[in-house]
């Protein structure tokens, strides 16, 4: 398996994998799953810090795409777009968290149908856990909790299992590949 950075020949691929990812509730608390071509114009825009096309790795097998991994830095999702508000999260930030290292959040995480359970997801993972100068984390709810057990077995612990969302009533909750000792 080969990653490379997304480029622009990858939006298609990006957008229209996006459209099978449940996201985070929305405002009105059902299951979110964002629009392909929303997620192209932004890509193409290239003005959302939240949709850079560097933030993408594309998981190709003899040239083919078949998966791709986003890494946002949790510092621009809580200062674009008052992230941690709009979840709820007002007291979690690096420092609170006691991180060893910053935190960097997967933001997406897509594995095309016929390639699934082959280890491509827990391949993206392990590439970014070795490529990386930072913690890696990831926010799940009720309505993408269907990979948790995914994540546990890539490493990922439950940092917040408790962690009660009251703007929405709803959990979202933060898994992380590892915990700061209290020495």
């Amino acid at each position: 398996m080969e990653f490379t950075t997304a480029r622009n020949s990858d939006i298609d691929f990006i957008s229209s994998g996006f459209s099978e990812i449940k996201t985070l509730p929305t405002i009105e608390g059902g299951p979110a799953y964002a629009d392909p071509g929303w997620i192209a114009s932004r890509l193409e825009s290239r003005i959302d810090p939240l949709y850079q096309l560097k933030q993408f790795s594309i998981a190709n097998i003899n040239s083919h795409r078949v998966g791709f991994i986003q890494i946002l830095d949790f510092a621009l999702l809580k200062d674009h777009f008052r992230f941690h508000k709009a979840l709820g999260l007002y007291d979690v930030n690096e420092e609170v968290l006691n991180f060893k290292k910053p935190l960097s959040i997967i933001n997406s995480i897509y594995v095309c149908k016929d390639f699934r359970r082959r280890g491509i997801g827990r391949a993206m993972i392990e590439q970014v856990k070795n490529n990386r100068e930072r913690s890696i984390g990831i926010f799940y709810s009720k309505y993408n909790s269907e990979n948790i057990e995914f994540y546990l077995n890539s490493g990922f612990v439950k940092f917040i299992p408790d962690y009660n969302n009251i703007k929405r009533n709803q959990e979202i909750f933060l898994m992380v590949d590892e915990i700061a000792s209290s020495d």
